[in-house]
């Protein structure tokens, strides 16, 4: 059996005390032969409001360990037998997937070993992936969550281009690029820098004066922005957008932006993007469009159009697409809203989504709170860039409030 997919669904839930508001309850985890994995955490609700998906991270590991964790699994699991029920501890549910389709699944508690050959199955996922946290997989014992045994090295700049500093960090999960803050000066006064280069030494490996790093420099570790500041800026960014009208000017952005989402290949149904901007101004223009521009960058869209024709044509259909460099300012939001004002004004009734990728859980739970009803799910309804199909949810909203 050669798998190209597993699903971990690790559930801390089981016959013992209510867990308190916001405390984590679930895990999953998605490793793809490709190397793209995907990690939820789930916290847990209460009477007013639903378990909610509270991290939703999608990252790459190099395909020879997504190879190598799928080859374990699938070689532990092949003739696993199901025990009985354990009724104290929680539990795991595994999907594995094979090149042909085919699902084998399985399921037991979160206890005991997992081990094929000298291989632990639980310690090779938590050492490939690398997350900052622990990961429950089938032991729900978090562990250590990755590099353990050696150093890592960060090169770092001030300035761009200028003087390369070095510094130990341990984290992991430090990537060229990243913000970190280091001690500067007899001081250690705090600075922020930007990696430019990483490297791990094992202990042998390592130069004699590593050891040396940490005691006279200090330690790198990644660089948050405050979250007051962080949402006083988002605040401010969503206070100047503007959303219009398409343009004829807007198409190549417009293209730009659309183009990104559709070769993600993971929400839009579309497989080819829009290769001119002639092509994409006869698209833009074939529908109602809107785009949203900040500080005369065009940052996002929405298209509006009929779901269907005659006797449910009343209904409408959009898409929003927001450029990749300015999520997290909840630009959604705002073409949602305002796409809701539109259909109304162009006399539709009815505004449905026929295919909500159930992976794209930010956008989901973005139309639950706007007031779209989920009518339910097809199950994988959508084929993903991978070549892999997904559940699509079903949702609808009416416009006589708007």
């Amino acid at each position: 059996m050669k798998l190209v997919k597993i699903k971990i669904s690790s559930a801390s839930t089981a016959f013992r005390p209510r867990p308190e508001f916001n405390d984590e309850v679930e895990q999953r985890v998605t490793i793809h032969a490709s190397g793209r994995v995907r990690v939820q955490r789930i916290l847990f609700g209460d009477e007013t409001v639903d378990n909610v998906v509270a991290s939703n991270e999608e990252f790459r590991i190099p395909q020879g360990d997504a190879e190598e964790i799928l080859e374990t699994c699938a070689g532990y699991f092949q003739y696993w037998e199901t025990p009985e029920i354990t009724t104290d501890i929680g539990g795991w549910k595994l999907t594995m997937t094979d090149d042909e389709g085919q699902k084998y699944r399985a399921a037991g508690p979160l206890e005991g070993e997992y081990k094929l050959g000298d291989k632990d199955l639980n310690q090779l996922i938590r050492e490939k992936l690398e997350r900052r946290y622990g990961l429950w997989l089938f032991d729900g014992r978090p562990g250590k969550t990755g590099w353990e045994e050696g150093y890592i090295l960060l090169t770092v700049e001030f300035v761009k281009g200028g003087k390369r500093y070095y510094y130990l960090t341990d984290d992991p999960l430090i990537e060229e690029g990243d913000r970190v803050v280091v001690p500067i000066d007899v001081d250690l006064t705090k600075k922020v820098a930007v990696v430019v280069e990483k490297t791990k030494f094992t202990k042998d490996q390592a130069p004699l004066v590593i050891d040396d790093f940490s005691a006279v420099f200090g330690k790198a570790s990644l660089f948050e922005e405050p979250k007051e500041k962080k949402e006083s800026e988002e605040n401010e960014a969503r206070a100047h957008v503007v959303i219009r009208p398409f343009k004829g000017e807007d198409a190549k952005e417009a293209a730009q932006i659309w183009n990104e989402i559709v070769d993600a290949g993971n929400a839009f149904p579309q497989i080819g993007g829009l290769k001119t901007p002639e092509e994409a101004e006869d698209f833009f223009r074939a529908q109602y469009t809107a785009v949203a521009e900040l500080d005369g960058e065009i940052v996002g869209l929405y298209i509006l159009h009929p779901n269907n024709i005659g006797r449910v044509g009343h209904i409408a259909n959009a898409s929003y697409a927001v450029k990749s460099s300015c999520r997290g300012l909840h630009l959604g939001e705002l073409l949602v809203k305002d796409c809701l004002k539109q259909a109304k004004a162009l006399g539709y009734q009815i505004l449905q989504f026929n295919a909500v990728v159930a992976s794209n859980v930010h956008a989901y739970h973005l139309y639950l709170r706007l007031g779209f009803t989920d009518l339910g799910i097809i199950p994988g309804g959508f084929k993903n860039k991978e070549g892999e199909y997904e559940d699509i949810h079903v949702m609808y909203r009416l416009l006589a409030g708007e």
